[in-house]
């Protein structure tokens, strides 16, 4: 790698590490300039503008979160035991700030608001294919069918939580595990 790409490097974590404890919404080129203790004039040298840093820094906020949940993570998961993973990951305060900016950053996407979106669909594909390893579905499951079902409730159990609403995430959790028995004919 040349010291080119190393320096955009370090001040691509420099400036993750920043925006994962501010938040990307009030992250100026100013303030991720002295996040990463340079100048906004040097950062335009090392990224093409603004929404490239913006880029660059969420790609590698979505690799360290990643990084984290598979941390403890050795086996392949069956769908009950993936939402006991996720309610715990959802806990974990070291995961936290990786949520709260993951929700900050899907709401302004909704907005469609540039890099947001785009860089939004690419979190999502990542996550898709996260769930892909990690998720082991039984012989007779329409494994694509459940793991786009884990994707949209992992989505809503992180929106419950960062609202403040954990009951009802621990509820909805035993809600889709009670389903999920029923339908295979587990009794409770």
């Amino acid at each position: 790698m040349d010291k080119f790409e190393l320096k955009r490097q370090a001040y691509t974590a420099k400036i993750a590490e920043y925006v994962l404890h501010h938040g990307i919404s009030g992250a100026s080129l100013r303030k991720m300039a002295d996040a990463a203790a340079t100048s906004d004039r040097m950062l335009m040298h090392y990224f093409k503008d603004k929404s490239d840093i913006e880029t660059r820094v969420l790609t590698a906020i979505s690799e360290e979160l990643m990084d984290l949940l598979n941390e403890n993570l050795a086996l392949r998961l069956g769908f009950r035991d993936f939402l006991l993973f996720i309610r715990e990951a959802i806990k974990d305060q070291r995961i936290k700030p990786y949520l709260n900016l993951w929700f900050e950053v899907t709401h302004l996407a909704t907005g469609n608001k540039e890099p947001y979106v785009t860089v939004m669909q690419e979190i999502g594909k990542s996550f898709e294919q996260w769930i892909d390893r990690v998720y082991a579905p039984a012989p007779d499951e329409n494994g694509p069918q459940l793991a786009a079902l884990l994707f949209v409730i992992t989505e809503g159990l992180v929106v419950l939580d960062r609202i403040e609403m954990q009951d009802r995430m621990v509820r909805a959790i035993d809600g889709m595990i009670g389903l999920y028995d029923q339908a295979k004919g587990i009794r409770g």
